[in-house]
């Protein structure tokens, strides 16, 4: 045997090795990926409907043609559908449709009128959702006063805005876990 022949062999070797490390380091990248815990795994207890106390007939609706970060939250006729149930998981509402997801107020736009949609959640101030004595649902920032979760009035019904609105306890301002 020649030195080019050894050479090949140790190329062969070497070949081999970094295979083996490649599969080694792919299978435990699968394992890991496998065995993670999804956010649906997590009991978070029961997913109840968030009715608006202007009309009780009406829900809190995550619309599923605009599911994701930004997609946009309504008013709908309350059917139990899985888009109308929610997590109140410590003081975030979190979708019962991916529970990583959560109830949001836009950050770009706080105050009177402002955007609540549905975004990953962080546990950021923006995704905390405190309820009061008048059953308001109040954001954890002041911008300028106390915010709540609000029906805009002129959309009452199916596909009505979600906004955020000084707290003032109104019927458009109170929600009821059922």
């Amino acid at each position: 045997m020649g030195k080019s022949h050894e050479g090949s062999r140790m190329v062969r070797r070497v070949f081999r090795a970094a295979t083996s490390m490649v599969v080694a380091i792919g299978t435990a990248a699968v394992v890991s990926v496998v065995t993670a815990s999804p956010a649906s795994a997590v009991n978070y207890g029961p997913a109840l409907s968030l009715h608006v106390g202007i009309n009780q007939n009406l829900c809190l609706d995550a619309a599923l043609e605009t599911f994701g970060n930004g997609g946009r939250v309504q008013l709908w006729t309350c059917t139990g559908s899985i888009q109308q149930r929610w997590y109140g998981s410590g003081s975030t509402v979190r979708s019962a449709l991916d529970p990583s997801m959560c109830l949001d107020a836009a950050m770009e736009t706080l105050g009177n009128g402002g955007r609540v949609q549905i975004w990953t959640c962080s546990g950021r101030a923006n995704q905390q959702w405190t309820p009061n004595l008048s059953n308001s649902l109040l954001v954890g920032l002041y911008a300028p006063g106390p915010m709540a979760l609000d029906a805009a009035l002129e959309t009452v019904g199916n596909g009505g805005r979600i906004q955020l609105w000084a707290s003032t306890g109104a019927s458009q301002q109170k929600w009821y876990w059922y």
